[in-house]
């Protein structure tokens, strides 16, 4: 039971020393990639309704050396008769701006993403999501480098009341 105690604060006084969540700098070049998971916490308490569907989640790269996302986001029509999905495929240029007013290396990253393709799961009918390749949208979230610059956690920004009915958060793996 000693050595067992012994090596725990030995591991612990390690991982303390080498703080693998300490903040860094925001990358300027390379890649990450990203996976995001929407939450819609309040939309069905308050009577939203899906539409023609709600995002699921995201998986994407961000280009820090082009500042570009590409990723294929997946929709859900909740309201069909059998639940359906579809694969919507975005592109977006960057911009990463520092958010002096959050300290601690929070940096915000925006563009406007425009859906290059519509996919259905194989042998699933196809429905209307809602949107067609060339619409456009814009996105926003914060940033913050952890882990020596190697992950950022990304955070989706506050939107205007109404104008989102869900939020979401990821981790941009380098």
């Amino acid at each position: 039971m000693r050595r067992f105690l012994q090596a725990s604060l030995l591991a612990a006084s390690i991982a303390a020393s080498s703080n693998a969540l300490a903040v860094a700098a925001m990358p300027t070049t390379g890649s990450c990639a990203v996976l995001g998971n929407f939450v819609y916490s309040f939309a069905y308490q308050y009577g939203a309704t899906a539409g023609p569907g709600w995002g699921l989640n995201i998986l994407a790269s961000i280009d820090f050396s082009t500042n570009t996302l590409k990723g294929v986001m997946v929709l859900m029509n909740p309201n069909a008769s059998a639940s359906k999905q579809a694969n919507i495929a975005i592109t977006a240029p960057l911009t990463v701006t520092a958010m002096p007013t959050l300290g601690n290396g929070f940096q915000r990253i925006e563009g406007t993403a425009t859906v290059t393709g519509i996919g259905f799961a194989s042998g699933s009918t196809p429905y209307a999501t809602g949107v067609t390749v060339g619409d456009t949208f814009p996105i926003s979230f914060n940033a913050v480098p952890v882990n020596n610059s190697n992950t950022l956690l990304l955070q989706m920004r506050a939107k205007a009341p109404g104008s989102a009915d869900g939020t979401w958060t990821g981790v941009c793996q380098f």
